[in-house]
């Protein structure tokens, strides 16, 4: 089997619905050196058999017999990624057709970049459009943003594979906020950048998981101590961090209210102000 130039990272919960589409859009990219992790966490629908029918030697799947959530999922098909370039899917999203192609070619242009995520066109159940979700560029930006909330589009992201591990992978502890957390860490050693352009499309819908934000108890230690770190990686105090933490809790339980979104903005304005950014 030819080696990958990426390997595709794709965590499934019973998939069966949207996995054929998001399957035509990985096989229509114009970068065609890929090869697809895909593991199965938990399923109990056709997402398995979809997948083994379609005879591509470049899927390859791994199952867990019982749910073990996205993280472990992850953590899982790190440990079988060929390539170092690791193109974060899920299997309810469309690839657009140059996105491979498109974060390969940057990555390699920018060796001190270890993430790169995108903007996302929105499509809804049907795959019609519903709207763009813009994203924060531009390395400084995006390091200060991302002291206070996650600056990318999880499924939209390749990251270096190296720079991941180095930084602890993913935190099976950290629930639903399992890839702000791993950022986090990953920006006390490495850039990480979107690029405007969407390079995917995004899937909303009623009752998707990540549409309900789901916080377990042990989770703010960890944070808090991940955040700490980072806002002593651009030079800030530790009362600072404590803020930030205070204003993210409070936000989470307005996520749906105007008043989330000026709390959001506040925040990013008072920190580039606070630092220059």
């Amino acid at each position: 089997m030819e080696e990958p130039i990426v390997s595709v990272l794709m965590p499934v919960a019973n998939g069966e619905r949207f996995l054929p589409e998001a399957l035509k859009s990985l096989q229509a990219q114009t970068l065609q050196a890929w090869e697809l992790i895909a593991v199965l966490d938990g399923c109990t629908d056709r997402t398995e058999a979809i997948l083994t029918e379609q005879r591509d030697q470049r899927i390859r799947v791994k199952t867990m017999p019982s749910r073990r959530g996205i993280a472990h999922a992850l953590n899982r098909g790190l440990s079988a990624c060929r390539s170092d370039f690791v193109a974060r899917f899920d299997a309810d999203d469309v690839c657009l057709p140059t996105r491979l192609e498109r974060q390969v070619g940057v990555l390699r242009e920018r060796p001190s970049l270890g993430v790169l995520g995108s903007a996302a066109r929105l499509i809804d159940e049907d795959s019609q459009p519903v709207g763009f979700r813009a994203v924060q560029t531009g390395p400084r930006r995006l390091r200060l943003g991302l002291l206070f909330r996650n600056q990318f589009i999880h499924p939209s992201v390749m990251f270096r594979r190296s720079v991941v591990m180095q930084a602890g992978s993913y935190d099976e502890r950290m629930g639903q906020v399992q890839d702000y957390e791993l950022w986090l860490r990953v920006l006390r050693i490495s850039q990480l950048d979107n690029v405007a352009e969407p390079l995917i499309a995004y899937r909303v819908y009623p009752g998707q998981s990540s549409s309900i934000l789901r916080l377990e108890s042990g989770v703010f230690p960890s944070l808090a101590d991940s955040r700490r770190g980072a806002v002593e990686s651009v030079g800030g105090p530790a009362f600072f961090a404590r803020w930030l933490d205070t204003l993210w809790w409070s936000a989470q339980s307005r996520r749906r209210s105007g008043r989330f979104r000026r709390l959001l903005e506040a925040a990013n304005n008072f920190t580039r102000q606070l630092f220059g950014g």
